[in-house]
């Protein structure tokens, strides 16, 4: 893991990158390489996917923000 981790933060320093897993030791290791804080989900017992860490509405805006650049068209 600790190689994927460095291929990962290699990447993400020339690049935006956004990586999905189920290996916490994995989102860990790139965390600490970069510096970063892993946005982990958790499923709930109604079965809803939520943020978990208690992120507020300014985290959240902070989150979806660069996300609605990317799926926005050019021009808008």
């Amino acid at each position: 893991m600790p190689a994927l981790a460095d291929l990962v933060a290699h990447a993400a320093q020339k690049s935006q990158v956004l990586v999905t897993t189920h290996a916490v030791a994995l989102a860990d290791a790139i965390a600490a390489r970069l510096g970063a804080q892993p946005i982990r989900l958790e499923l709930t017992r109604d079965g809803d996917t939520v943020i978990s860490g208690g992120v507020g509405s300014s985290g959240l805006r902070r989150i979806a923000s660069p996300l609605r650049r990317i799926a926005s068209p050019k021009g808008r």
